[in-house]
């Protein structure tokens, strides 16, 4: 089943959700159910994609309601500060941070980069990103094999879900506090009395 329907379940989830898509497809691929260049191909291709279509939402249809909203959110005015001083170099590191996959793209296309040098750096990034996330849950798929022997594929993958899941709670629980986007209620005045 996950021979016949990985491909198009490693399209979706890459489109998705990112990265645990990816490095699940380098599992798949450690099983030889999939193949190693196909996975990378496939998941820089859904990683340039997605990126591609929020930077062009950004560039071309700010003025949709959509954007508007996501332009609303916290963390755009903080990643719109930070892009405006380094445009160039943030559009290839936004495919690397966590939590910055419209916000970054959609200020991006706000911003004075042509379409052209962005196209090429976020080619790249995703290349990067997508080679990165294979190879690591390829990786996983040989330390689980190690560890655990011949198991089934969906064995494999409920286990690399797992130290996923384990992995980015605790990444997210070591963050710096201020890098971490929360909605706060307004502070409630209260009249002196």
């Amino acid at each position: 089943l996950l021979a016949q329907y990985g491909v198009v379940a490693l399209l979706i989830g890459a489109l998705l959700q990112g990265e645990m898509a990816v490095a699940t497809g380098g599992v798949l691929a450690h099983q030889g159910m999939m193949s190693l260049p196909a996975v990378v191909l496939i998941g820089a291709a859904m990683s340039f994609a997605s990126a591609q279509v929020f930077f062009l939402m950004g560039r071309y249809l700010s003025h949709v309601r959509f954007v508007r909203q996501a332009m609303a959110r916290p963390g755009f005015a903080r990643s719109e500060a930070m892009i405006a001083h380094h445009p160039q170099s943030l559009a290839f590191a936004l495919h690397f941070m966590f939590g910055m996959r419209m916000i970054g793209p959609t200020a991006l296309g706000m911003t004075g980069i042509s379409v052209i040098r962005y196209t090429w750096l976020s080619a790249l990034a995703s290349l990067l990103w997508s080679l990165i996330f294979t190879l690591v849950g390829y990786a996983l798929g040989h330390s689980l094999h190690a560890v655990f022997g011949q198991l089934r594929v969906i064995e494999h993958i409920a286990v690399a879900a797992g130290i996923g899941l384990l992995l980015a709670r605790l990444a997210l629980r070591h963050l710096p506090h201020h890098a971490i986007v929360r909605r706060v209620s307004p502070p409630v005045s209260v009249p002196d009395h």
